[in-house]
């Protein structure tokens, strides 16, 4: 995403301080005389409806306004992980380096979704972390580039909401007895179960894959996960088979297939024992 060049005032008062009574996305820069400052650097709006917007790129958000109350969702990459901080106050700090923010009012979200966002901290899945790539990477003016990215900003909104809803993030305080490195191999072993459903890897496979042993791998995945990998993987097929039922047309076996099961009748009855609902039947009743 091109971003404006940072504007510095050569003066040499031009040091910016926060005005007294001022604070947040809202606070104005000025500097030691009083007088407004340049800003230093300036996030990308992106209208994505009149109940929520989106900023791009490092730097504060401006003066726009803003919907309230309201959820923030800042989405941030280090050289370790990609996170997702859920919240309404999110620190300066914070909000000036993450590289996507968006700001969706309470009421959007409760009345869209059913269901109130709990502030929190979440590695990305992988998904999540191609979505918000997406989004981030695309720059210059070519024509309906204003669509895509608001397009790209609703995905990323409704896929975000419905991964906290159904608990398949990892929060990133589970991780609280684990070492950095053994954080990111477990959630690599994460992003692999994700990408591969449709396999059926055995617990040494995933272990070996991402530079764990099978101790660690089982020890370590519960306790940032709060289920076994092989719950997890159950769970995430199950959440995955419904997507591609209301979403696809692809014969009942085929999701079932692609969702790791080798047979019909094993999926139908894993399919039952998750949703309470057999596939035919939660087809039938989305599509009227």
């Amino acid at each position: 995403m091109s971003l404006a060049p940072i504007a510095r005032d050569p003066s040499r008062h031009a040091q910016p301080v926060q005005v007294p009574g001022q604070s947040g996305q809202q606070a104005r820069l000025h500097d030691r005389r009083g007088f407004p400052a340049t800003p230093m650097l300036r996030k990308q709006r992106l209208i994505l409806d009149r109940h929520m917007v989106g900023f791009v790129g490092r730097g504060h958000v401006g003066d726009c306004p803003l919907p309230r109350p309201a959820y923030w969702m800042v989405f941030s990459q280090s050289e370790t992980s990609a996170t997702l901080s859920v919240g309404t106050t999110p620190g300066d700090a914070e909000l000036h380096a993450a590289a996507l923010v968006v700001v969706a009012a309470e009421t959007a979200i409760e009345r869209g979704f059913g269901v109130a966002l709990t502030p929190g901290r979440w590695y990305l899945s992988s998904n999540l972390r191609a979505i918000a790539a997406a989004i981030t990477a695309e720059s210059g003016d070519r024509p309906g580039r204003a669509l895509y990215l608001r397009a790209k900003g609703l995905e990323l909104v409704c896929e975000t909401v419905k991964q906290l809803r159904t608990a398949i993030l990892v929060p990133c305080s589970g991780a609280a007895n684990l070492s950095e490195l053994e954080t990111r191999r477990l959630v690599a072993a994460r992003d692999l179960i994700e990408a591969r459903l449709h396999e059926a890897l055995s617990l040494n496979q995933i272990a070996r894959t991402c530079g764990l042993n099978r101790t660690n791998l089982t020890r370590g995945f519960r306790l940032l996960n709060g289920v076994s990998v092989a719950t997890f993987i159950g769970n995430a097929r199950m959440v995955h088979a419904r997507t591609l039922l209301l979403t696809t047309d692809l014969p009942v076996a085929t999701v079932g297939f692609r969702c790791g099961y080798r047979s019909n009748a094993s999926f139908a009855r894993a399919f039952v024992r998750h949703h309470d609902v057999s596939p035919i039947s939660m087809r039938a009743e989305a599509r009227g």
